[in-house]
This record gives structure tokens, C-alpha cells and sequence, in this order.
């Protein structure tokens, strides 16, 4: 049994690092009008916004600075992290990516429709990032949010794993291999 475990372990570890991950710009939340923002707010969230339309990403990334500083309504930091994640990708800037899905995150604001696909992401980048903590935090989320989804289940287990929680990842596998 154990030998059938192991190969069973090592078919579902090979085939989760064969699947292509999400590409972090399907992230991207769905636009929100910005309600909630003080005239403050709006002040200092306008140019990056015009930036970013323009795709004029070294300006944009020169005004979030202060947008994240002056953001102080749940509606504002929402605003911010979707101006750090866009920002992020059209500067191929992955650490900016990461920033503003956790800002998106922090927020509170994000749709719950949304919150898989920011989660999953947050995870992506996190391992690829080498922080396997917050990747394990990201997909235990996901796993929470998307029970019968699998492939959240088998990256779940390769990242508890590689933190030498080899129990958890058997019980992980065992889940999806249900599926």
C-alpha cells in the first residue's frame, strides 16, 4: 500500500508542476466605480488613474507612493491595490503584482466572486516568489473558497510538502484523488 502511495504521490506531484499556472493578469478585479473616496482621495487617486490609462507605467508607479499613503477608506485601498496590480503588469513588475493583490485583499472590497482568483494568484506569486508560507496561506484559502477544485488541493500538498508537512499533503491528495 505504502508503494502505491508514493507513486500515486509522485504522479500527482509531476502532474501539478506540469500544470501552467494562471497567468497573474487574469487577476485583474473587475473595475468598481470608486465610491467612498473623500476628495483627498479622489485627488490623489485620479492621476494614477490617468497614468495607468495612458499605460504610462514609470509615472503610475511614481504616484502610488503617496495614493497608498493618503488611502484611507476601505474604498481607497481597494482602489490603490488595482492600481498596484495593473501597474505591476504593464511594468512587468512582479513584486508590484504581489502588493497590490494584498492590498486588494486588505481592502475588504474585493467581489466574492473575485476573491478565488486573487487568492490563487497571491499564491502563484508567492511560490514562485519563494515565500512558501504565504502561498500555503493563499491556497488554504483557495482550497476554503473552491472546495471541489482539485488542482487548489494538489498545489496545496506540493507547497505543504516542500514546508515538510507531509501528513497534510497525503490527507491534501487524498482529497483531490476523491474528486
Amino acid at each position: 500500500i505504502m508503494k502505491f502511495i508514493v507513486a500515486v504521490l509522485s504522479a500527482m506531484f509531476v502532474w501539478a508542476s506540469a500544470t501552467s499556472f494562471p497567468n497573474p493578469a487574469s487577476a485583474a478585479p473587475r473595475a468598481q466605480p470608486f465610491k467612498g473616496l473623500s476628495k483627498e482621495e479622489q485627488a490623489v487617486l485620479l492621476p494614477v488613474q490617468n497614468a495607468i490609462a495612458k499605460k504610462d507605467w514609470t509615472s503610475a508607479q511614481t504616484l502610488l507612493p503617496a495614493a497608498l499613503a493618503s488611502a484611507q477608506s476601505p474604498a481607497a485601498r481597494y482602489a490603490v491595490g488595482r492600481f498596484q496590480f495593473e501597474t505591476g503588469i504593464g511594468a512587468n513588475d512582479v513584486r508590484m503584482q504581489a502588493e497590490g493583490l494584498d492590498n486588494l485583499l486588505a481592502s475588504g472590497q474585493v467581489p466574492a466572486a473575485d476573491l478565488p482568483t486573487i487568492y490563487r494568484n497571491q499564491g502563484v506569486l508567492a511560490k514562485n516568489g519563494g515565500d512558501k508560507v504565504k502561498a500555503e496561506a493563499a491556497f488554504a484559502r483557495l482550497a476554503e473558497l473552491t472546495p471541489s477544485d482539485p488542482e487548489a488541493l494538489i498545489t496545496l500538498a506540493q507547497i505543504k510538502s516542500d514546508l515538510k508537512k507531509p501528513q497534510e499533503a497525503v490527507q491534501l491528495i487524498s482529497r483531490a484523488i476523491e474528486m
